[in-house]
């Protein structure tokens, strides 16, 4: 199970990468965009025909855009904390397993040597006996 649990973990931070590049581009985008409009209404001003239209769709745009930006930053960081948290979780579960793993060497080399005490005592006792 562990294997498909695995698959599902990959196809999520896949899902989640993918979702973080399309944010990054987005921001890129809407910020190019906001360049792009000041310079449409600087052109504007400086020709002393501004474009009412444009202003008026700039002034109404522009909080919009801010927070959709501040939206998609708080996603890009909440998914960079859950990758790294996923990180750390998985690390910890691998650590547990080696410590699991180091736990029962342990006891089986505590028997082991249990055992090769009672076998030598064993022997001992019969060698006396001949």
């Amino acid at each position: 199970s562990s294997s498909t649990d695995n698959a599902d973990v990959a196809a999520i931070i896949d899902q989640a990468t993918n979702r973080r590049k399309r944010v990054a581009t987005e921001i890129e985008d809407s910020q190019s965009a906001d360049k792009d409009e000041v310079v449409q209404l600087a052109a504007d001003d400086e020709s002393n025909a501004p474009s009412t239209s444009r202003t008026v769709s700039f002034s109404s745009a522009a909080p919009r855009k801010k927070q959709k930006t501040y939206y998609d930053t708080m996603l890009y960081q909440g998914l960079q904390r859950s990758e790294v948290l996923y990180k750390e979780r998985t690390e910890m579960k691998r650590a547990s397993r080696e410590n699991e793993c180091l736990l029962k060497l342990a006891q089986d080399n505590e028997r082991l040597v249990a055992e090769k005490e009672l076998w030598e005592k064993d022997y001992q006792f019969k060698v006396n006996q001949a």
